[in-house]
């Protein structure tokens, strides 16, 4: 068997998502982790775990198929992932962060150490389009990895049902994905108005706090100029909603100060991202914030002329649409992925 030890430097394995390269690989965010090919019929990875309280899960990929999708132990975890298979033949294996970053535990980020196998193993090609996606506990498949159990736990997770990732995946394109369980544009669903994804957009994962995630690299600047997402979708407004609608006492000033955010935030994707085109997605858990988006939108355009910016609502989830403290099932999340993946066809075709 052989053995990569430093998976950045010798260039065999490719980052999906918003990773630190370092000595090692490091992942924050739900969604993101490795892929390579290989023909081996043998392969085994190691990868650390590093958190305290909130466990992380990782969901393993043959050729686009779940093949294992299991909760780490804290520390080197060696994770077989083929063996004595009968066939020679190159497949993609995807090893990705099922559960979302952890924003409230002291550590929460993984590194990917070494593979063993005994074959030949390549980074795979770029996919010819990038889709961004930022989001909250919808875009973090909250409630999608245990569609009946009402615990908050990383279980209850998956990156695999999200309608981000089945989007991507329908429209064969690579991804990243940068969302928060509970957080916001500008609050949260209780009301704080810090746990906001526009604040920390600019960094690696800056809101996994606490030294060691500060020393893998969560607080860098991202470098916007590794690869520019053709598509941003932007699903956040749901936890303003809870905010304006259970904690807010002047529901009219919430809504103008979530509209001069969006405009705000608006600015920074296009300042970070020149050619991108914009999309607002929202609507899958209630719509009451619609009309600040959508002021949102007017207003920026209004001042900018940026016409590559549009809204598009997502399909309401009811019935058997919603599972686990009432957040879209993985039908909910497919029929999602379904609308958007063919509204992004079109706005690539104008």
């Amino acid at each position: 068997m052989e053995k990569i030890g430093s998976l950045v430097q010798e260039g065999k394995v490719k980052a999906i998502g918003r990773c630190q390269e370092g000595e090692n690989l490091y992942v924050f965010w739900t969604g993101s982790g490795i892929a390579f090919t290989t023909d081996a019929t043998d392969v085994s990875v190691t990868v650390d775990a590093h958190y305290e309280n909130l466990e992380i899960w990782v969901d393993i990929l043959i050729d686009g198929e779940l093949s294992q999708r299991r909760m780490l132990d804290p520390g080197e975890n060696r994770i077989c992932i083929l063996r004595h298979m009968e066939l020679r033949k190159k497949r993609e294996i995807r090893i990705i962060r099922s559960s979302q970053a952890m924003s409230d535990d002291t550590v929460s980020y993984l590194s990917f150490e070494t593979i063993e196998y005994n074959g030949t193993i390549e980074k795979p090609q770029d996919k010819p389009l990038l889709l961004e996606f930022i989001g909250d506990s919808i875009t973090s498949g909250e409630g999608a990895g245990l569609e009946k159990q009402e615990d908050w736990v990383p279980a209850v997770f998956s990156a695999c049902n999200t309608y981000a990732y089945l989007t991507a995946k329908k429209l064969g394109a690579d991804y990243s994905i940068l969302s928060q369980s509970g957080w916001g544009l500008y609050a949260s669903w209780d009301g704080d108005y810090t746990k906001v994804l526009p604040a920390y957009y600019r960094q690696v994962a800056g809101l996994c706090k606490g030294h060691a995630n500060e020393k893998a690299g969560a607080g860098l600047t991202w470098d916007f100029s590794r690869r520019e997402p053709e598509v941003i979708v932007v699903n956040l407004g749901t936890n303003d909603d809870g905010a304006m609608t259970n904690v807010a006492s002047d529901k009219a000033a919430f809504l103008e100060g979530f509209v001069k955010a969006g405009v705000a935030f608006l600015k920074t994707l296009r300042d970070c991202n020149p050619h991108a085109e914009l999309i607002w997605a929202y609507g899958m858990m209630g719509v009451g914030v619609l009309p600040g988006i959508e002021k949102a939108i007017e207003l920026y355009q209004a001042e900018t002329g940026d016409n590559k910016v549009s809204f598009f609502q997502m399909p309401a989830c009811q019935g058997e649409d919603l599972g686990a403290r009432m957040h879209p099932t993985l039908s909910g999340h497919e029929k999602a992925a379904e609308a958007l993946a063919t509204y992004i066809k079109e706005r690539l075709e104008k």
